[in-house]
């Protein structure tokens, strides 16, 4: 891939979003589809973070099933040492600038390594958060901003991506 071939990280709430929403299973089989075609030539990952967060700890429903299936596609990444070298990077500027608990409650999930996945490979986040500045919870895109990552919403990835459903 180019460096003008980003590869996007979905966080969990985007995939939970999707198949709760418009993306649901029963009414828009296609739109996973094309998560698997994007997995499979490397363009949409998620972390191995948010495979537990949907897998372990979530409700064992249809996303959960689909998620297990596509645990060894490629699609379901395990962070190597420059991820984890991006996280510690992450942490730090995160302690710093917000209060202890917040800190710890957004360590402890799978939202950091998306983000150190995506500094680690100079790739985008794809969330639904929004950018907030001054927020004093710790948000996605906020954390983004300061590490120098991009990032994007489902929507705006699948047009960057050229998918189109008719």
């Amino acid at each position: 891939m180019s460096p003008a071939t980003p590869v996007y990280w979905i966080d969990s709430n985007v995939l939970i979003s999707a198949k709760d929403g418009p993306f649901r299973f029963s009414v828009h089989q296609a739109f996973w589809e094309v998560l698997d075609d994007q997995a499979k030539t490397g363009r949409v990952r998620v972390s191995k973070m948010v495979y537990d967060e949907i897998v372990k700890d979530g409700p064992h429903d249809q996303l959960a099933n689909w998620m297990k299936a596509r645990r060894s596609n490629g699609f379901c990444i395990t962070p190597d040492q420059s991820t984890q070298r991006a996280l510690t990077s992450i942490a730090d500027y995160v302690q710093v600038t917000y209060g202890i608990h917040q800190a710890a409650k957004f360590l402890s999930g799978a939202d950091p390594w998306v983000i150190a996945h995506a500094l680690a490979g100079d790739g985008t986040v794809v969330t639904f958060e929004t950018l907030q500045l001054g927020a004093k919870k710790v948000k996605i895109p906020n954390v983004c901003a300061a590490m120098g990552v991009c990032f994007r919403n489902l929507y705006d990835m699948l047009e960057e991506l050229g998918v189109a459903f008719g």
